[in-house]
């Protein structure tokens, strides 16, 4: 080797030990002082024993503690060989070593996705139980420039958002953890100098020189010819992911207040404004109902992967003219379209058969003044209406709203459930009106019509609660006397489509 090329060695080498001593400097004082030891994801390859040498290195400066998990998947001849080296490699550095054996035959087979996903999520998985067992909060992953050109040119094959574009992140959060990956401005070539100016042994994976998987063949066979007519691919790709990252982080912050301001979460249920999701550009739409998704899901095992397609049959039915309808999607969900809301929820969950409000039987409510009734809601979440009876008499004047109904001293009112072929005779109209109309104009979802409120006298309705008042059963000039009935409580129903009580 001429002194000029072992120079450039060296110079490559001391650039891989600056990556890592950049990121040390980050979390070093906080999990020294916090004696929260730093997990290494070593598989015994040249990136992940780099990775390793260069924190071992460095741990005089940084003093923190270093544990290493290897992740044996059982799925080659050489798994055992390859735990016996990390072990071997550890023993040497003088760091504590967990070989966490996994089996994909532990998912579910209705959770499965492929040889690649499932193993990479058992290795997650057993990265997290071995995190959490030493006590460590950040996890050092050996994600270099060139694994960055394969994930970008990957994705965009296949097909990806922005975000997807933007490539492997250098530090991600996830579920407590800290995802570290410092090499990821370093090269492979970079990562082997450094390997060979300090001598170390790693082992081959014989799976990585087929070509079969798609990620392969572009490592293999599509990388190494763009690198021809662009030498410096995997530094281009790595600033070019950087400004994407940058600009994704805008919208993303953008993305949040569309969230905000357009949909609400409350428990395992998701509703979308409509209008208000509809007012946000294309892009932060998609990105919100994203968010949305993922939030639902997040406590899932696992939580699906939310493609494009499923984002977009989402907005899709937001921005189309048709009231109803609905999409479902993965593991379970389904996103419906009721009126001016997008109900994403479990499939089945809160819609209610008409026979289930039979249950509900109708109420003979004795009037009085201070009387209360309650009334159940749409489905089995408890909550409903609450009515209050209140004197009234002439002076006091028929101020109120589509909430308040004023009747003569009548000793009862009756209560009930929807009916087959209802009707109305509505106030200010002549002749009747299907309820079923009355629902539709007043564009109330279609599981909450079944339990919505009649209140009835001699079989005929006189009043829906916030819809509609029917022309008979008025107070007249020569009534001094009467009842006024007010909703006090109506259920939430996800956001209103129509005033609150109180209100006009």
């Amino acid at each position: 080797m001429s002194t000029r090329s072992g120079a450039s060695e060296m110079t490559r080498a001391r650039a891989v030990l600056a990556a890592v001593r950049a990121m040390c400097r980050t979390f070093m004082d906080k999990d020294r002082m916090a004696a929260k030891p730093w997990l290494v994801a070593v598989s015994g390859g040249v990136d992940s024993v780099v990775l390793l040498h260069t924190l071992c290195t460095l741990r005089p400066w940084h003093q923190v503690p270093i544990a290493v998990v290897h992740v044996h998947h059982g799925l080659r001849a050489a798994a055992d060989e390859e735990a016996r080296f990390v072990e071997g490699l550890c023993r040497r550095l003088g760091v504590d070593c967990s070989v966490q054996r996994v089996s994909l035959e532990s998912i579910p087979p209705q959770e499965r996705r492929g040889l690649e996903a499932d193993a990479r999520r058992v290795r997650r998985e057993a990265i997290v139980r071995t995190a959490e067992a030493v006590g460590a909060e950040r996890v050092w992953l050996a994600h270099h420039a060139d694994d960055q050109v394969e994930t970008i040119l990957l994705r965009l094959i296949r097909g990806a958002s922005l975000e997807g574009l933007s490539g492997i992140r250098p530090q991600v959060r996830i579920g407590g953890l800290t995802w570290l990956r410092p090499l990821l401005p370093v090269t492979r070539a970079d990562i082997a100098r450094y390997a060979a100016v300090h001598g170390l042994d790693h082992v081959e994976d014989e799976s990585n020189q087929s070509v079969d998987p798609l990620r392969n063949f572009l490592r293999l066979e599509i990388i190494p010819r763009l690198k021809e007519r662009q030498p410096s691919l995997a530094q281009t790709v790595a600033e070019t992911s950087r400004v994407i990252q940058a600009e994704d982080l805008h919208l993303a912050e953008e993305a949040q207040a569309v969230f905000r301001r357009a949909i609400t979460l409350s428990g395992a249920r998701g509703v979308i404004d409509v209008p208000t999701l509809r007012e946000a550009p294309v892009a932060l739409q998609r990105r919100a109902i994203k968010i949305l998704l993922y939030c639902l899901t997040s406590k899932g095992s696992p939580s699906p992967d939310w493609t494009f397609a499923h984002v977009e049959s989402v907005r899709l039915l937001c921005v189309r003219n048709a009231p109803s309808g609905f999409v479902d999607l993965p593991g379970g969900w389904r996103a419906e379209r009721r009126y001016h809301r997008i109900v994403v929820e479990p499939a089945g969950a809160g819609r209610t058969a008409p026979d289930s409000v039979r249950r509900f039987e109708p109420i003979r409510w004795m009037l009085a003044d201070g009387a209360t009734l309650d009334w159940p809601g749409a489905g089995d979440e408890g909550a409903g209406w609450r009515f209050v009876c209140r004197r009234w008499s002439a002076g006091d004047g028929l101020q109120g709203s589509r909430w308040t109904l004023f009747i003569p001293r009548w000793p009862f009112l009756d209560v009930r459930p929807g009916e087959t072929g209802e009707r109305i005779a509505p106030l200010g109209m002549t002749g009747t009106k299907k309820l079923q109309d009355v629902f539709v104009d007043a564009k109330v979802p279609r599981e909450l019509r079944a339990a919505w409120p009649r209140f009835a006298r001699m079989g005929e309705i006189l009043w829906l609660p916030g819809l509609v008042r029917a022309r008979h059963g008025l107070l007249t000039p020569r009534d001094s006397a009467g009842w006024r009935v007010d909703t006090l409580l109506r259920p939430d129903f996800d956001g209103a489509f129509m005033p609150r009580p109180g209100t006009a």
